[in-house]
């Protein structure tokens, strides 16, 4: 009884007494705990602000609103952390004076880091409904660049010289540059006005598009639009570039091989810059440099020149031939110098007198796969990022390389030929280590080599086609790629016996195929059909007997159970497709090396 009478008066005194005592003296024993706590929570609130505000500004630069709730916890954030800045330079000072001195100041830091570490972890906790904006991709500064060095001709250092003293110049606003000879875009791919500003023109109207490029534009006190590789008569109005008195600080280059382009833009009164071919002199200095030492040779550097010579002052095509060449005999440069005198076909549109030199890197391609795989990057569109990974299914499906089992093998055997075919410059770098891309030029030579040789493709990517091509598939055609954006009637059978693959992209538009369409195509080993609406698969495909791989490519479908009659299928593919039933059929496919 008496023990419960202590007990009942003890409990208060120990709440109202000891327990503010010891929480006062908890300061004291954890000063450096409650420091290290307050800078931990404090890095992690930093990170959250820069996230915060990196979403903020992409929000504001695609012209959208940010609440003010975002505005407020910003602010707030804000005089957080100046108050904290006054407790760290204030640790430096502890030690300083006499113990009391030192206890007191221990004391006072510790407690206001203790409080604030619990004010920094409320704001941080209100800052999580504010950090799940979209995050763009960073913009991609994309500049035409040539290959060649500053040093490459005193002829174009002027013209350079001459261009920026003009963008300097306050009262030109644009200029334009002509060559006949073939661009090369930094990373193998051209700058568009969105990506490069973080924009998002999803607006279905021109006029509404045009309108919100010119309002983001605005927001740049300064910049430069470099619009490359023009082929048809600008009206930048209509574009939503603003010029003059509209937006003082906005310069546009445009850069052309057109030169009915140029001559528009002269009566327009926009300066414009000739980027001439380079001389003799250059030309010889350019590929000297490329070959190396070898061109100390006596015999092979009379040979040499003749080479340079041929190449007609192209840079593209002086760099191609010098990378083709170096490591070669004096019998291949001998061989190389009679090809480029040969006559060869020079209406491919913007190549003219560079198609012989370009050629002849593919002509001097040692490896059958190496030559095989550039071919069939011509498939794939115009600055097209082409992954790796898919030029290694398909040529695993396709047959195109020499022992290869697995996957892995077939990824190991693509990169090492793109590294041989990237050497010769006949593949570019693309935007990662996980793809390529083909300049131009050389897509221009591979589809021209692909209309002629055994490997016939019939390639049509003309998004405002109404009609299916009647040019691309007939009896000898060997691949078929089709990108359209309109419903067009498909074919009842495509009579191509010795087709091996077939790639069908219609952007969302519902389709009927035949059912009889591969009727004709039983050689077919490849399949890829990409953005389709259709109920059923056709029956035909049953026939297939050689198919090797279907990808189905975001695509809508209510049955799929005729998947299950390929047999001999080792590859599938139905990323990003929608369907009504999976299909018990799939377990038939005992070949599928690959579900990918």
């Amino acid at each position: 009884m008496a023990l419960q009478v202590i007990t009942t008066v003890l409990e208060p005194i120990m709440d109202y007494i000891v327990k503010p005592i010891g929480r006062q003296l908890g300061y004291l024993i954890s000063y450096r705990s409650n420091i290290q706590n307050l800078k931990v929570e404090m890095e992690k609130l930093n990170k959250l602000r820069e996230d915060v505000e990196q979403s903020k500004e992409e929000v504001e630069s695609n012209l959208e609103i940010v609440g003010d709730g975002v505005k407020d916890w910003l602010r707030n954030t804000t005089e957080i952390q100046k108050v904290t800045t006054t407790i760290f330079p204030s640790e430096a000072d502890i030690g300083k004076g006499c113990l009391r001195q030192c206890l007191i100041s221990r004391y006072v830091l510790s407690r206001k880091a203790k409080k604030m570490t619990n004010t920094v972890i409320h704001q941080r906790n209100d800052g999580r409904n504010y950090e799940k904006f979209t995050h763009l991709a960073p913009p991609v500064e994309s500049w035409i660049r040539s290959k060649i060095d500053s040093d490459d001709g005193m002829s174009r250092q002027l013209v350079v010289a001459n261009i920026i003293e003009s963008l300097n110049d306050e009262e030109i606003n644009m200029i334009a540059m002509w060559s006949r000879w073939c661009w090369q875009v930094e990373n193998g791919r051209k700058s568009y006005c969105k990506e490069a500003l973080g924009l998002k023109l999803d607006e279905r109207s021109e006029m509404m598009r045009a309108n919100k490029l010119k309002a983001r534009l605005k927001m740049k006190n300064k910049i430069l639009l470099v619009l490359d590789d023009v082929w048809q008569k600008l009206d930048l109005e209509k574009i939503g570039i603003p010029l003059g008195k509209e937006h003082e600080g906005c310069k546009v280059i445009v850069t052309s091989r057109s030169h009915e382009v140029c001559s528009y833009l002269l009566l327009k009164g926009i300066k414009i810059f000739t980027i001439k071919s380079l001389s003799k002199k250059e030309s010889w200095d350019l590929f000297r440099r490329n070959v190396g030492d070898r061109i100390n040779d006596p015999v092979l550097n009379k040979i040499a020149q003749e080479i340079a010579k041929e190449c007609g002052g192209l840079p593209l095509a002086i760099l191609t031939v010098a990378s083709t060449l170096k490591d070669k005999s004096q019998e291949n440069w001998i061989g190389g110098l009679a090809q480029l005198r040969s006559v060869l076909p020079n209406n491919i549109t913007g190549l003219g007198d560079v198609f012989k030199s370009l050629k002849l890197s593919y002509d001097h391609i040692e490896s059958d796969e190496a030559r095989k795989l550039y071919l069939h990057c011509c498939l794939f569109p115009e600055d097209y990022s082409i992954p790796l990974e898919i030029l290694a299914i398909r040529g695993m499906s396709l047959g195109m390389f020499i022992d290869v089992n697995s996957l892995k093998e077939a990824k190991i055997r693509v990169n090492f030929l793109v590294y041989k075919l990237t050497n010769y410059f006949l593949l570019q770098k693309g935007k990662d280590d996980s793809s390529v891309i083909m300049h131009d030029a050389f897509r221009d030579i591979a589809i021209y080599i692909t209309s002629r040789e055994q490997h016939l493709f019939g390639i049509n990517h003309d998004f405002k086609l109404k009609e299916w091509p009647r040019d691309i598939h007939h009896e000898e055609v060997t691949c078929i790629s089709v990108r359209l954006t309109t419903t067009v009637k498909h074919p009842k059978t495509l009579n191509c016996p010795r087709l091996e693959l077939l790639e069908l992209e219609t952007w969302k538009t519902s389709v009927s195929l035949h059912d009889g369409i591969f009727q004709g195509s039983r050689a077919l080993k490849t399949i890829e059909i990409s953005r389709m609406k259709f109920s059923l698969l056709p029956s035909s495909i049953g026939l297939l007997k050689n198919l090797r791989m279907l990808r189905l490519i975001d695509c809508e479908m209510e049955n799929i159970s005729m998947i299950g009659e390929l047999v001999n299928l080792e590859i599938l593919s139905l990323r990003y497709s929608r369907f009504t039933v999976f299909p018990a059929e799939l377990r038939r496919l005992e070949k599928l090396k690959c579900w990918i």
